[in-house]
């Protein structure tokens, strides 16, 4: 009888051992997620930063992504996320875009 009650206590143990295990694992790729998420937003906005600061000190909005990456100090991790830059013209705001890889 006491054997059983040990084994079932092992085996209950063990359940929510795992149970504790794969819920941390989930909560934790989810938060991996969501920064990752906030990281895009981030670099997406301090590019349009970069952008604005260009065309107020230089007159005319960055012809490339290359330029305000040198002259600007942004900084952008090519491994982690893709940047779509489209220049519609010198005095129109380029459109700037920021995804996950």
């Amino acid at each position: 009888m006491i054997k059983k009650r040990r084994e079932v206590s092992r085996i209950l143990y063990l359940v929510i051992f795992f149970v504790v295990a794969g819920w941390m694992i989930i909560s934790l790729t989810q938060l991996q997620s969501k920064l990752n998420q906030e990281g895009a937003k981030r670099l997406e906005e301090a590019l349009g930063r970069a952008a604005i600061s260009c065309y107020s000190m230089e007159g005319i909005y960055p012809s490339s992504l290359e330029y305000l990456q040198q002259n600007y100090g942004v900084y952008i991790d090519e491994q982690k996320y893709h940047v779509f830059y489209e220049v519609i013209g010198e005095n129109i705001k380029p459109e700037i875009k920021v995804y996950q890889r």
